[in-house]
């Protein structure tokens, strides 16, 4: 499976879909470029949906850590959350404050084949959530309040121009 270094755009119906489980042979090779085309968009996460991938697989590349998630699967949120200004690489220049758990339980299937258990907290944490919303069918625009996100999207229109 080839990559495509390009964004779909953020009313795809590939976006608002639950993906299935992944269905790459060469996972070293995909994470990779799924990596390389999140640092090509200037991006800390990437979901392979982002992209046009109708597979349930997303990167984070984040100072020195970078890791490649094959059919994740979120199974614990701590009861302590955090507010962080959210972006998207589907919604460039969309910025919200959103509230999310402060850390995560995940399991996934690394580039090796090996399936790991993992808690991540922090900016990782915020990662993983944005991302494996994506792969949900859901996104971070969703999380806020109507109000929010209708300033948010208007103050984005505003630093455009239009």
């Amino acid at each position: 499976m080839e990559l495509n270094y390009k964004l779909i755009p953020y009313d795809d119906p590939l976006l608002t879909k639950r993906l299935e489980y992944s269905e790459v042979e060469d996972k070293p090779k995909f994470a990779e470029q799924l990596v390389n085309a999140c640092k090509f968009f200037k991006g800390i996460g990437l979901s392979a949906n982002q992209v046009g991938i109708d597979n349930r697989i997303f990167c984070i590349t984040f100072n020195d850590f970078s890791e490649t998630f094959f059919d994740p699967k979120i199974v614990e949120y701590s009861k302590e959350e955090t507010l962080f200004d959210e972006g998207c690489l589907s919604q460039p220049g969309v910025f919200i404050n959103l509230k999310r758990p402060k850390t995560v339980k995940i399991e996934y299937t690394n580039q090796e084949g090996e399936r790991i258990t993992a808690e991540f907290g922090g900016i990782t944490a915020r990662i993983i959530q944005h991302e494996y919303d994506h792969m949900e069918g859901t996104n971070f625009l969703e999380k806020a309040s109507p109000l929010k996100r209708a300033l948010a999207l208007k103050h984005a229109k505003r630093k455009k121009g239009y």
